[in-house]
């Protein structure tokens, strides 16, 4: 096997083993979160940045690194503070209520809107909200039928006055005895 296969391979082995899914995802650009481990435990701040495939996250004023900047011709070079990233494992949302780290469950109010309750033991069991970047990509589950939905006979009644067909006929290919 030659030498940069198997340096390829062996960074798609390291993306998989660390890849966290999707569906377990929980922090999202914009919330508070906790400093769980390393020199920074315990500071708090917001997310700045979110990078899936490497499961890492920024964080503003949190795990600042010094860099050395090239100057150019006005400017002399100068060190300056960044943020550098952390482990998506190493920080966790803080809870609205109190501030502790808490881990995270999802459940629907009534409503039918998915929301992320605080869970733990020093958690509050408080609603933590999204935050306004990640609003825009949520959708409302169906919980039956609500106060705005027609009945199936309106509907069919609608269907066939507008087009003179009933929606089978229009959509499905079937006939309707009418």
């Amino acid at each position: 096997m030659s030498q940069p296969f198997r340096k390829a391979a062996h960074k798609l082995k390291r993306l998989a083993r660390n890849a966290i899914a999707d569906s377990s995802w929980n922090i999202y650009r914009g919330d508070r979160v906790v400093v769980t481990r390393g020199r920074d435990r315990g500071q708090t701040g917001v997310v700045r940045e979110v990078d899936r495939e490497r499961s890492l996250v920024y964080v503003t004023g949190v795990n600042l690194v010094k860099k050395h900047a090239r100057g150019d011709g006005e400017t002399p070079g100068q060190i300056v503070a960044r943020e550098a990233a952390l482990r998506y494992s190493s920080v966790a949302l803080a809870d609205p209520a109190n501030g502790h780290p808490v881990r995270v469950t999802r459940m629907f109010l009534d409503d039918g809107t998915k929301v992320r309750v605080s869970r733990g033991r020093l958690a509050s069991g408080s609603v933590i909200p999204m935050p306004g970047e990640a609003m825009g990509r949520r959708t409302v589950r169906a919980t039956g039928r609500g106060p705005a939905d027609a009945a199936s006979e309106v509907a069919a009644r609608t269907s066939r006055e507008a087009t003179g067909k009933t929606f089978l006929e229009v959509f499905g290919g079937g006939s309707s005895e009418s």
